[in-house]
Formats: C-alpha cells, structure tokens, sequence
C-alpha cells in the first residue's frame, strides 16, 4: 500500500515435496474493509487465475488498503492460504465482526493452521474461538468451532507435561 492505496498484490503458490507440480488455480480475491458498523465486508473481489509459483493480481483501479485479503474467497480452489501476524492480530479483535460466515470460517481455519504449527500460542487460539462462540450464529461454523477446540485439546494433551499448567484452565472455559 502506498498513500492508502493498494499499490500491488500477489499469490505465492508453494506445494510441499512429495505433491505433485503446482497448478492452476480460478480464484477470488477478496479484499475486506471495515463497513459502517465495523463489520469486515468484501470491499472488492477481484477474479485471478493463479499459473504459477508468483501471479500478480490487478489492482490498478486504485483500491482501497484492505484490512485483510481472502485469497480464496467463496472457496473456489482447494488451497490453504497462509495469514500473516498482523492478520492474526486483526482477527484476535475481529472474526467475528466478519460478515460472511464462509470467510469468517476460512480465517479461522487459517488461524488453526498457524496455531497448530506452532507459529501462534494454541491457548491463544482455544480463548479466541471461545470468544467467537459466544456470538456464533451460523451451524457450520460453530461446527468448525467445536472440531477446532476438540483437535486444539487433543494437541494440548499430548504435549503434555509442558501444558500441565495452562490445560485445567482452558478446560474449565470450554466446559462452561
């Protein structure tokens, strides 16, 4: 962003070792902002076919720096997409003010993926998904929320010893 101005944007298509090359992908990219209510809607989505490992996504109409981007939006593709620390940040305050229930699934997914590799504090996320489900209206993503803290206690469990001490309380959170 320049001048509070999205200046450029591109997709780094990555696939782990032992996957097959990396393909084409029909994709939309989903640039949100902050509506008059603080909710965090689609400003722009804009279609992109991804061809290889960089693809540059045309915003030469003058977009708006978006909040967050959604490069997968309305889940074309199979692809996970990575969010980076100040989307972590952004969601700690705000998946739940985000509009669109499959968005607002899909960030959490991504913040499981973070948590899970050990780039976030699971504890943090086990408290960030009870915070969304205290407001959750739509069934399929308190259903992902239910698996995540399902698949987040697992995980704490068998890091046992070392998370002896913050289990019991997260534990007693889930349950009330």
């Amino acid at each position: 962003c320049d001048d509070e101005r999205l200046t450029s944007l591109t997709i780094v298509q990555t696939a782990i070792a032992d996957q097959p090359p990396l393909r084409t992908h029909s994709v939309d990219v989903a640039l949100f902002n902050a509506d008059a209510d603080g909710k965090l809607v689609v400003a722009t989505s804009i279609p992109v076919l991804v061809t290889d490992e960089r693809t540059s996504v045309d915003v030469t109409d003058g977009h708006p720096c978006p909040a967050i981007v959604n490069p997968n939006h309305n889940d074309w593709t199979f692809a996970r997409f990575a969010l980076s620390d100040a989307d972590e940040k952004l969601l700690s305050e705000k998946l739940g003010d985000v509009a669109d229930p499959l968005s607002r699934s899909m960030f959490l997914a991504g913040l499981a993926d973070k948590a899970a590799a050990g780039s976030t504090s699971m504890a943090a996320f086990v408290r960030q998904v009870l915070r969304l489900a205290e407001t959750e209206q739509n069934f399929r993503v308190l259903e992902q929320i239910s698996a995540s803290l399902v698949s987040a206690v697992d995980m704490l469990q068998r890091l046992r010893p070392e998370t002896d001490e913050v289990l019991p309380h997260l534990l007693r959170n889930i349950e009330s």
